[in-house]
């Protein structure tokens, strides 16, 4: 589940965007 770490990441770029 080291996907998962990579996917969050993602989703708190674009709400910091």
């Amino acid at each position: 589940m080291v996907h998962n770490s990579y996917y969050f990441n993602y989703n708190i770029h674009l709400a910091l965007s």
